[in-house]
């Protein structure tokens, strides 16, 4: 029987990391074995070794050239060796985003058994990233594992890496077997605690209309994954306050035709899991979460006919990934926002925009609350995790609500795709800072970068990510009530009544204090009973005042001849506010509101009048 002659094209790195093997075949001729084994040197590279084993099933086919495609330009030393008795010789091809290598055995091997031992060698510089407190690999797996005879993975770190924080899937000892990476498209193993950068941010405010506006501003809020401190904002604002979604909006007075330039400096602290449950503060709205807008069009028959069939989120996103292909050359040129209905019909034409608005929209048919985080995303490779916002090269991510752990969930659709599958959904990084929240609405408030000077080009978003250690600090609003309680005369004739009590918190911190079981109580000497509403939380943002209305019912608790001293007096009773196991103490006044019984006896009165006339005209016509 006539040899034939095989070409195995083997081993494809796509990009950040989707290896395919196309050997491709439960009944492939080969057996084919890899061990596969990365050491992180101290300067960060990684020194890559691949002992690779093909052996014949069959006597009539041999192999005589394994090719490689890795989709990272910045590999050296490259060098492939073989056994000293089955030579190998290889050459190298390198483009813009790839390299080519073509192994080539000197003497094919035929024969029942028979096996070709081979080792490639070579360092990669995107294996390993180092941003402030933590180290991230990322090791490429190649599919169809379960085809293969044997495959496995070591991975070796300096001694003095940080201590081990999460792997995806997990291995013991930084060890895998090829039964735990069976249906995997990479390893993510994270060094260290948690991430922390400074913040270096300009807001550049107009104000065109011919009257003073109060224009606003976004600053980078607390989310449930991370914690932002402000050192300086200059010049203050007014005021801030908290919208719908969790934003942090500064609000500043601007003049007629004027303009505000605003500089803020601060640091941020990023989590992998929940370190706040913020719904607790900013309930959640499900309603306004899931509602259809122009870019999220939940109830157009295209949505509904591509969702039909999705039973899981998950389902939402894989076909968010499948559908729908990067466009790096759109991403340079500034691209406007296409909408979901723009991203099914262009979908060569997508950037992390259009991948955020297509998940959106089918997650929020199923029913699942979801909204788009806009902010900044570190990348060490522009081709694997492309920046696509025009402003400051900001990037745009989903998350979406999980009921089955009770709080927000961020995932980045555009990431597992541009790295080839590296997964984003189960497996968050720390290199993401979220700037504004979009859920109620899609394009407000605008991120951190947007506030441009259009007569200046300067870069506006300045991050540095450090090594510095988060302490959590005890941030201390005040409160006062306001005003005294005026109390209504008429109720107290119908045993009961409500009078408001006008709370005013001032949060002078530059971070946000979170009130939780907020109530108050009322002693002393006053001739009624307070009943105070069940206690709420609420968040006070950094440089903030607010005042909380609370209808307090009351009810008299004495004769009401005690009642009678009010009448003519104030009375000073103690308020204690109740927050996080904390107490305020002050004291307000208590007066009767005289208003409504001058009121009474003018109706009285009128209608004395109007009976005397009545009865006048009645005895005269009699």
């Amino acid at each position: 029987m006539a040899k034939k002659v095989i070409k195995l094209l083997s081993f494809l790195l796509f990009l950040f990391f989707l290896p395919s093997f196309v050997f491709a075949k439960n009944d492939s001729p080969f057996k084919v074995g890899y061990s596969n084994f990365y050491t992180i040197l101290p300067n960060g590279e990684a020194l890559v070794r691949h002992n690779i084993t093909l052996t014949n099933r069959v006597s009539s086919i041999y192999v005589t050239d394994y090719s490689f495609t890795i989709f990272h330009p910045d590999i050296s030393n490259v060098k492939v060796e073989g056994s000293e008795d089955d030579k190998v010789s290889f050459t190298l091809k390198r483009g813009k985003k790839k390299v080519e290598i073509k192994v080539h055995f000197v003497s094919p091997l035929v024969g029942l058994g028979k096996s070709h031992t081979f080792t490639l060698t070579y360092k990669d510089k995107d294996v390993s990233q180092r941003t402030g407190r933590v180290w991230e690999l990322n090791i490429p797996v190649v599919s169809k594992i379960s085809q293969m005879e044997k495959y496995d993975v070591k991975v070796k770190v300096p001694s003095n890496f940080p201590p081990l924080l999460k792997s995806y899937p997990k291995g013991k000892h930084l060890q895998w077997s090829k039964e735990s990476l069976i249906g995997q498209k990479g390893i993510k193993i994270i060094f260290g605690d948690y991430q922390a950068a400074t913040l270096k941010l300009r807001y550049y405010l107009n104000n065109d209309q011919p009257q003073k506006q109060l224009v606003d501003l976004a600053l980078p809020p607390d989310t449930e994954f991370q914690k932002v401190r402000y050192e300086k904002i200059n010049p203050l604002p007014k005021n801030v306050v908290v919208d719908k979604d969790g934003n942090w909006l500064a609000e500043y007075l601007i003049p007629p035709g004027g303009h505000q330039e605003v500089e803020v400096q601060g640091k941020v602290w990023i989590f992998l899991n929940p370190i706040l449950k913020l719904d607790t503060y900013l309930p959640l709205d499900s309603k306004l979460e899931t509602a259809a807008t122009d870019v999220w069009p939940v109830n157009n028959p295209e949505i509904r006919q591509i969702a039909a069939s999705f039973k899981t989120v998950r389902q939402a996103y894989k076909y968010t990934i499948t559908k729908l292909n990067y466009s790096y050359q759109r991403a340079m040129s500034g691209p406007d926002r296409m909408g979901a209905l723009g991203a099914l019909k262009n979908p060569d034409l997508a950037v992390c925009m259009e991948y955020t608005d297509l998940f959106i929209t089918l997650a929020r048919y199923l029913g699942v609350p979801a909204r788009e985080v806009n902010g900044y995303a570190y990348a060490n490779n522009s081709l694997l995790k492309p920046l696509s916002l025009n402003n400051d090269v900001l990037h745009a991510w989903p998350e979406f609500y999980d009921t089955s752990r009770g709080s927000w969930h961020q995932i980045d659709p555009t990431w597992e795709d541009t790295t080839g599958g590296l997964d984003y959904f189960y497996n968050f990084d720390l290199n993401h800072i979220s700037f504004v929240i979009h859920g109620v609405n899609p394009y407000f408030p605008l991120p951190a970068g947007a506030y441009k000077d259009k007569k200046s080009d300067q870069k506006d978003v300045e991050v540095t990510f450090t090594k510095e250690k988060f302490v959590a600090h005890k941030v201390e609003p005040s409160f006062r009530v306001k005003g005294d309680l005026s109390l209504n005369l008429l109720d107290t004739f119908i045993h009961t009544g409500q009078v408001p009590l006008v709370v005013e918190i001032e949060n002078k911190n530059g971070e946000a204090a979170y009130i939780d079981k907020f109530s108050f109580s009322l002693s002393g000497s006053s001739p009624f009973t307070f009943i105070p509403p069940k206690p709420i939380a609420f968040v006070s943002p950094p440089f903030s005042h607010q005042k909380k209305v609370f209808w307090l019912s009351y009810r008299p608790s004495v004769k009401p001849a005690r009642l009678l001293s009010l009448l003519k007096n104030k009375e000073e009773i103690v308020y204690k506010i109740h927050y996080n196991q904390k107490t305020v103490t002050g004291q307000v006044m208590v007066h009767f509101n005289l208003q409504s019984l001058y009121q009474l006896m003018g109706l009285v009165a009128l209608l004395g009048v109007t009976l005397i006339i009545l009865t006048y005209r009645l005895l005269r016509k009699g």
